[in-house]
């Protein structure tokens, strides 16, 4: 049985028909006469037998299998097939030359392409954040084989997690189905496991690559403080569990409904005018246990609109409004330089609530009426 091989790639595509030999030649013989009424019906192209018909670019559908270097299938939805049209190499994923079709549990793939075509088969494993493809088959359409096997030389194992969500009044639940899922991520890219109804996601993962895996919940109705938006998407994520799938499968995550505190802080100028504390200058809202364990900083907008939803609702805070390095600006505070600092006349003591939704304001020192 002949095997293709390849340089790139530690995969084979193996056809029933190539343990016949190269090619089946056609010799001019006058009891081989009979062959002329036959190619009315039956094409030959390289050693090949090709249906009647197909030279006229009809559709046909080929079954073929993706398995895996031990003769496995992978998990249904993980694997498949593509064709891309040789003068279309390589065919991005997006585009609409490619032809891909999805292999089931049993490795089985049923592909369709225009049998006159010439193209370059493949198949692929995606695992993961990676996409692994067994060796390039360059035939035309109506020479793909039924019951070729292609191996990807690869492992990709499917792993279980739940994903749930703590509301603010208290109780919790299952992730809603749509609402965001399992995020793993690993080398700058990510691949997301959607929950079902009861919170458990599967995740295809390759066994031998560390990720970064958390819960996420996307757009949830009437949260605030996402942890990161796009677009018009927002995002909130559990605490995270890194290591290989095996170390890491079946944890439990938990999206907690932030307790988000509002704060706006605001500029006033020996001029007279006032304007947003601004986003660019560093500063924001500070606020400090009062037991001196430590302090956290909430940015400011543009508009000057800060939102925090790392305080302790339980804990008590000083809380203020800052502003350092203000350009031609006396006066200031140089308890750490070389930055300067000017605090808002505001300051609240106690737990978070007490200044949520507080407005702060910074005034402008005269410079005549610095002490010292």
């Amino acid at each position: 049985m002949r095997r293709l091989k390849s340089r790139w790639f530690a995969a084979d595509a193996v056809t029933p028909g190539m343990a016949e030999g190269r090619h089946r030649g056609l010799r001019w013989a006058p009891e081989r006469a009979v062959l002329f009424s036959l190619l009315a019906t039956v094409v030959v192209l390289g050693g090949w037998v090709v249906p009647a018909g197909a030279a006229q670019g009809g559709r046909i559908t080929r079954s073929v299998k993706v398995l895996d270097a031990s003769g496995h299938p992978f998990s249904a939805g993980n694997a498949g097939v593509t064709a891309c049209p040789l003068d279309k190499v390589p065919c991005a994923p997006s585009s609409t030359d490619l032809i891909g079709a999805p292999a089931d549990a049993n490795g089985n793939v049923a592909i369709t392409v225009t049998a006159n075509v010439r193209y370059r088969f493949l198949g692929y494993l995606m695992c993961g954040t990676s996409n692994t493809t067994s060796n390039p088959f360059d035939r035309m359409g109506a020479q793909l084989e039924g019951g070729t096997v292609f191996t990807v030389n690869a492992a990709c194992g499917t792993y279980g997690f739940d994903v749930f969500v703590h509301y603010l009044d208290g109780t919790q639940g299952p992730l809603p189905a749509g609402d965001g899922g399992v995020l793993a991520c690993s080398n700058g890219s990510c691949v997301v496991g959607a929950p079902d109804a009861t919170g458990h996601a599967t995740v295809a993962l390759d066994p031998a690559v560390s990720y970064t895996i958390s819960g996420m919940a996307v757009n949830m109705p009437g949260w605030s403080c996402p942890s990161f938006v796009n677009g018009a998407n927002k995002f909130w994520f559990s605490t995270s569990v890194s290591g290989t799938p095996n170390t890491v499968n079946g944890a439990t995550f938990v999206v907690n409904e932030p307790n988000c505190y509002q704060f706006d802080a605001f500029i006033h100028y020996l001029d007279g005018t006032v304007g947003p504390l601004p986003s660019n200058q560093g500063g924001g809202i500070l606020a400090c246990r009062t037991d001196n364990s430590g302090c956290v900083v909430g940015s400011v907008d543009a508009s000057g609109h800060a939102q925090m939803s790392n305080l302790d609702p339980t804990t008590e805070y000083t809380i203020n409004a800052f502003v350092v390095n203000m350009p031609g600006w006396a006066c200031g505070y140089t308890g750490l330089p070389p930055d300067v600092y000017w605090f808002s006349n505001e300051l609240v003591t106690g737990t978070p609530n007490l200044a949520d939704g507080m407005t702060f304001n910074i005034y402008q020192p005269d410079p005549s009426t610095c002490a010292g």
